[in-house]
Parts: structure tokens; C-alpha cells; sequence
């Protein structure tokens, strides 16, 4: 029998079910399970049958066998629900996997078109603690001459974020998280950038910070576009570069360094 857990067996047992679209009996949902590789005998598989029967998932349809009950389509309905969020969540991460500077504007432009707005949001609905949070990474971020990239990578994260939960729209919210997700991303972007000698002194990150601490959240915005225009427009300037011949993309150290954020930022969703 393929190593399965009871709740992961009565699940699947129940796809089976639904899938059968007619009333089944032991043998041919013994049949149905092997196929999905379970190996079960007729008489087990009939009790697994009465056991999801008893807790109200089957029903018996007169005497032709067991049939999906209300409750049973339910739980199918949103295991299917599930799994193709999961299926969805998954190919937009593997979208967000770059190793290029045109994938990488692709992504930034994602996150322009979503903070535009949880700015205006965080603007508006930040309390003050949510607001003391942001100012602080914020001064992180424009003072990081002499911290470590690997770290700016980790506390502009945070200060994004702060500001998406802020806004409080969760939906918003959480498209960030996704994006968020490929640690390599932001460490790649302020690798590159440094190579470039494009870290400024001042990045914007205070000017967004304050324009949300004035209760301003047309400042907010502004602050924001000026703030990712310029790093899109300097991973713009890498792509021409490359396609000027420097084909070599980013270099093994880059690598290392979208690692070591990975590493110093596992289990830190703030």
C-alpha cells in the first residue's frame, strides 16, 4: 500500500468517489484505489466506505452502493479549491524565479502596480505603532551604507510588508507575501545595484515613511513610484548593458548572497 495518513486516505477515497459519478461498491472502490495506487482488499475497502459513511461524507444510494453526501461534495469542492490555489500560487512563484535583470523588471513592475496602492492604504489606516514600525526600518534602509547587503535585503522586505499589513487590505497583503517569496529576488536587485555603485544615500524609503506618518497618502504614492522607478531604471540600465555584451549575468557571489538572505530571513514573515 502506498504510505498514506488516515486523513490523506479518506481523502483521496473520497475523490475516488466523486470521481466514480455513480453509486460504487467495495469491489470497484478497491479497484479505483489501486489505480491510484493504494492496494487494498475488497472487505478493508468497505470498511474505509462505512467509516466515511459514518461521518456523514457518504450515503447509501438503495442498494447499488455509496454515493457522495452533501457534506462529502462539500469537502471535495474545496479540497479541489485548494489544490488549484496551490496549483496557481505556484506557477506565479515560478514566475518570480529570475536570474535575469528583464525577469526582475517584470517583478517590479508586479510590485509598483500593488504598493501604489498599499501606500495609499497604509496612508490612511496605519496606526501609530504600525507607523513607528515602518519610520524604523525605514532609517535602517537610508543609513545602510556599511550593513551588510544580505541584511538591507531582509529589512527592505520588512518594511514593505509593514506597510502592505498596514494598509489593511489583506488581499494586497498577500500578493506582496507571494512575490516576497523568492528570497533571491531582492537580494539579486541590491547585488546588482551595488556593482553598479547605484546605492544612493538617500533611497526614498524615509520620504515614503513620512509622507504615511503626515497622513498623506497622495505624497505616499508619489514617494513610492520615484522610489521604484529608480531601481527599475537602474536594472534597465544592467539589461542594456548586457545586451551591449555582457552576457554574463550575475556573478557566483550575487548567488550566494540571494542565498544567505534565504537563510537569514527562513521563518521572519513580519
Amino acid at each position: 500500500m502506498r504510505g498514506l495518513e488516515r486523513n490523506s486516505l479518506r481523502e483521496l477515497g473520497l475523490s475516488v468517489v466523486a470521481a466514480y459519478r455513480r453509486p460504487i461498491g467495495a469491489a470497484a472502490f478497491a479497484d479505483r484505489l489501486a489505480a491510484e495506487g493504494v492496494s487494498m482488499s475488497p472487505a478493508s475497502a468497505g470498511r474505509l466506505l462505512a467509516e466515511l459513511e459514518k461521518d456523514g461524507f457518504l450515503e447509501q444510494e438503495s442498494n447499488k452502493g455509496r454515493v457522495l453526501s452533501e457534506r462529502g461534495r462539500l469537502l471535495v469542492q474545496e479540497r479541489q479549491q485548494q489544490e488549484g490555489r496551490e496549483v496557481a500560487a505556484r506557477r506565479f512563484l515560478d514566475e518570480l524565479s529570475c536570474d535575469a535583470p528583464e525577469k526582475i523588471i517584470e517583478v517590479l513592475v508586479a510590485r509598483r502596480a500593488i504598493e501604489r496602492e498599499t501606500c495609499r492604504l497604509a496612508a490612511e489606516r496605519a496606526k501609530e505603532q504600525e507607523m513607528e514600525e515602518i519610520a524604523t526600518f525605514a532609517a535602517i534602509l537610508d543609513t545602510s551604507q556599511h550593513v551588510s547587503r544580505e541584511h538591507v535585503a531582509v529589512v527592505d522586505r520588512k518594511f514593505h510588508q509593514a506597510i502592505a499589513r498596514a494598509g489593511g487590505n489583506r488581499v494586497l497583503a498577500a500578493a506582496l507575501d507571494l512575490i516576497f517569496r523568492d528570497r533571491d529576488l531582492l537580494a539579486m536587485t541590491m547585488s546588482f545595484r551595488k556593482r553598479r555603485g547605484a546605492l544612493p544615500p538617500e533611497n526614498g524609503h524615509r520620504a515614503i515613511a513620512e509622507a504615511i506618518a503626515r497622513r498623506d497618502p497622495d505624497e505616499a504614492e508619489k514617494a513610492l513610484l520615484r522610489h521604484l522607478g529608480y531601481i527599475i531604471g537602474e536594472v534597465e540600465a544592467l539589461a542594456a548593458e548586457r545586451d551591449d555584451g555582457d552576457r554574463s549575468g550575475f556573478s557566483e557571489d550575487e548567488g550566494h548572497a540571494g542565498n544567505n538572505a534565504r537563510e537569514n530571513s527562513t521563518g521572519s514573515h513580519s
